[in-house]
């Protein structure tokens, strides 16, 4: 396979900068769709659970932007806070992949676009429904592995049709 170049130095920066194991893939286990999609599985779950604390351990901890959710960019050093005042806000998170593609990108990489759906309610009582569709890459460092970079929009459901 041929790794395209331009990968090679947003990757190694990125992955200098983490330092933490990320989730239960090992450092050893080699890049892959099924691993790409249970990482994105495990983080969707963690997320359900409104776990804050789970989802930080797959982010490098850098001043560098890790996370855009929607038009906002995180860092890694920003991100448990972010998430967790958002968080604060909910009693249920339900976020589900619906669809996904995965893609090599290296031995020691792999990106991930999964479509969702995700309903929250908030401490208010008020439900919404959205959809996502979110693109990640996974990058391996000498303790697991970690998302290095996101990038989430979210659009409302269809309509329901008029009768």
């Amino acid at each position: 396979m041929r790794v395209h170049p331009w990968w090679l130095l947003p990757l190694a920066a990125a992955v200098a900068g983490c330092s933490r194991a990320g989730g239960t893939a090992k450092a050893e286990e080699p890049a892959s769709a099924a691993l790409a999609v249970r990482l994105a599985q495990e983080m969707a779950a963690a997320g359900s659970r409104l776990d804050v604390a789970a989802l930080n351990t797959y982010i490098p901890q850098t001043d560098r932007a890790v996370y855009v959710s929607d038009t906002n960019p995180i860092s890694g050093n920003q991100y448990r806070k972010t998430l967790g005042d958002f968080y604060a806000t909910l009693s249920k998170l339900d976020y589900k992949w619906t669809k996904w593609e995965t893609f090599p990108i290296s031995e020691n990489a792999v990106g991930f676009t999964g479509w969702a759906d995700i309903t929250t309610v908030t401490l208010k009582g008020v439900t919404e429904h959205d959809r996502a569709i979110v693109t990640m890459v996974f990058a391996r460092d000498s303790t697991g592995w970690k998302r290095i970079i996101a990038h989430k929009t979210t659009f409302p459901p269809p309509a329901a049709p008029s009768r």
